[in-house]
């Protein structure tokens, strides 16, 4: 559903639907929807679910080893911003204002996927159960007899450097260790600044616990585009959450 490479999803298909458009979605597309745009609003887009048209230009260029021009930046990030998409939770539909626009759940979507396989086990009588998705970790219930599950938090491809007793919640780490780009030794993450269509150009990782897998991982990517101050005080606010560990500044 949300793979934004299989030509069959349900995201693929919402790319060639006209501008203004009302196009109805699936439950479970509304509901991953529903969350995203709410951490794009409350992060002011650090985050933005509809930051397709900039993954897929900066998704060629990292293959190609080559920068894509000004003008192929600022084309791509004209076709984004969450408050050109609207939704309607009790028609379960979704629209869009622009021509071309897109959307990626690369910043959301495992740890949705990871709360959902959670639920799953949880339903089928094992709720002390711990998901892990590409380092997105889902947790429920602790094993028996233990205080919680035992999560090593690491900023890089590390050992982890700290350790916690975890359980009922969610942990996401998002960082550029092994995902980055050089051109005229300039360092280019694949961590883009929506706001701006631009990768970011600072080493920076973060590890967040929230409540569920999936608000722990738009949390991580949008603090580590926010920075330091902006980023802890989003994360600061938000319900059950926390920065367990950061390399911001």
């Amino acid at each position: 559903m949300l793979s934004d490479y299989r030509l069959d999803s349900e995201v693929i298909q919402l790319r060639t639907r006209a501008p203004g458009e009302v196009i109805g979605i699936s439950a479970d597309l509304l509901a991953v929807l529903d969350r995203s745009r709410e951490i794009s609003a409350r992060s002011g887009g650090a985050f933005d679910v509809t930051s397709g048209p900039l993954t897929l230009l900066w998704r060629t260029a990292f293959a190609s080893g080559s920068l894509p021009t000004e003008e192929e930046v600022a084309a791509a990030a004209s076709k984004v911003g969450w408050s050109f998409m609207h939704v309607d939770s009790d028609r379960s539909t979704v629209q869009f204002d622009l021509s071309g626009m897109s959307l990626d759940f690369g910043g959301i979507g495992k740890g949705w996927i990871a709360d959902r396989a959670l639920e799953v086990l949880v339903g089928h009588g094992c709720p002390a159960a711990l998901v892990d998705i590409g380092g997105d970790l889902a947790i429920g219930d602790p094993p028996p007899g233990r205080e919680g599950w035992r999560v090593g938090v690491s900023l890089d491809a590390a050992d982890s450097t700290r350790s916690l007793m975890l359980s009922n919640c969610g942990v996401a780490t998002s960082g550029d260790a092994e995902q980055h780009l050089v051109v005229d030794s300039v360092r280019y993450s694949h961590l883009l600044d929506p706001r701006t269509g631009w990768p970011l150009q600072l080493v920076r990782a973060v590890s967040v616990m929230s409540i569920d897998a999936a608000t722990a991982d738009a949390l991580a990517s949008a603090v580590c585009v926010l920075g330091p101050v902006a980023g802890r005080s989003l994360v600061d606010r938000w319900p059950d959450s926390m920065i367990l560990a950061s390399r911001l500044d």
